[in-house]
């Protein structure tokens, strides 16, 4: 998911677990979401489809 395209639900699919939980226990354990310097600002930065031209 760090290197690759993949969503949590697909790779949860695949490894027979539940997507849902695992997209959980990445973002708050496994990446550095939390740690991100620029997490303050970024919910003005997300891409919207009604944004884009």
């Amino acid at each position: 998911m760090d290197n690759y395209p993949i969503s949590a639900h697909l790779l949860g699919l695949f490894f027979q677990l539940d997507g849902k939980q695992l997209q959980e226990h990445y973002k708050n354990h496994l990446s550095d979401f939390h740690d991100w310097n620029q997490k303050s600002h970024a919910e003005y930065w997300t891409v919207f489809p009604e944004n884009t031209t």
